[in-house]
């Protein structure tokens, strides 16, 4: 299999197995998956979302520390950039989705999202600007709206761009008949005051960018549940080869050629630390949809439950 996204960036810091889904074709960005791939035709659990789920930097991601707890598989469906349509569109996906026994759906970015604008790629952070039909990132795309339009045109896009995204995650949250818990994990709390104002992170926020907390307060009732975790323990991260010395990577996806800048660090993507308080936090809500989803009791074990007991 060849090589790409973050496999090939990352390949001197970590093996990320990754695998492919039967009937699920991989396209550039997108349709290949973190392994190790569990037994689908075992029980396992679902976790939908970005790269924040697949877990870049990170041998031991929130999925496969749930996977250890609970004694099932985890099939890690993040995908780097990626929308609530990335899932929502694709039936197949839907059909691995719901033949899990949980689903945890990430809070995604908002950024990869499509507005009368601008149309989203492959469900990622790329997509043609519709007035003069360039390719450019979703960065690029608000960042020159906001040196070129009113206030006033710029709150608009925003507006529709949200509320097309809360409609898509929830669709996506009724798609899925398993139980569902809707999951924020990021360094910050769904309340932000966005600027309107370049650079185009004034108006972003920090991961998931343009999502607030009308936007979060509208989609929780449509799951099961809802956790939150806000952390930014372990960041930044010092980022090593696996011979354990000190390396760069390029953390911008745009840049794709051998002069992309390389940094020592990661400040981004969530830190092991972080997925260990991912899942301490998610054991729980975990645990009761689980009792509720009737899986056979001989799967689990006293040491799974272990944690809940202290």
């Amino acid at each position: 299999m060849a090589e790409h996204g973050y496999q090939a960036q990352d390949r001197h810091i970590i093996d990320y197995h990754i695998f492919e889904l039967p009937g699920i074709a991989p396209y550039p960005g997108g349709g290949l998956f973190r392994g190790p791939a569990p037994a689908l035709d075992r029980p396992y659990i679902a976790c939908l979302g970005s790269a924040h789920t697949f877990g870049r930097f990170c041998k031991r991601p929130y999925p496969a520390l749930l996977q250890e707890r609970f004694g099932i598989g985890a099939l890690n469906l993040g995908t780097g950039g990626a929308s609530p349509t990335f899932c929502l569109e694709n039936e197949r996906l839907l059909e691995y989705t719901n033949n899990a026994k949980l689903a945890i759906v990430q809070v995604l970015s908002a950024r990869s999202q499509s507005n009368a604008l601008f149309t989203i790629l492959d469900h990622g952070m790329h997509g043609t600007r519709l007035s003069d039909n360039t390719t450019l990132s979703a960065d690029e795309f608000y960042e020159d709206l906001l040196r070129t339009a009113s206030v006033e045109q710029v709150k608009q896009v925003v507006q529709e761009t949200r509320d097309k995204y809360v409609q898509n995650m929830i669709a996506l949250l009724h798609r899925i008949t398993c139980p569902t818990i809707l999951f924020w994990f990021a360094v910050r709390t769904p309340a932000y005051q966005e600027k309107y104002d370049i650079p185009f992170w004034k108006l972003f926020g920090s991961f998931p960018q343009l999502v607030n907390q009308e936007m979060v307060d509208a989609m929780r009732p449509h799951a099961d549940r809802y956790v939150q975790v806000v952390s930014s323990a372990g960041l930044p991260q010092k980022l090593y080869d696996r011979s354990g010395r000190s390396t760069t990577v390029s953390l911008d996806p745009k840049v794709r050629d051998t002069k992309a800048p390389e940094q020592e660090t990661n400040g981004y993507y969530p830190s092991p630390e972080m997925h260990e308080i991912a899942a301490r936090t998610l054991n729980r809500p975990c645990v009761d949809l689980l009792r509720s989803s009737q899986i056979p009791r001989r799967r689990w074990h006293w040491r799974n439950w272990w944690p809940l007991m202290r």
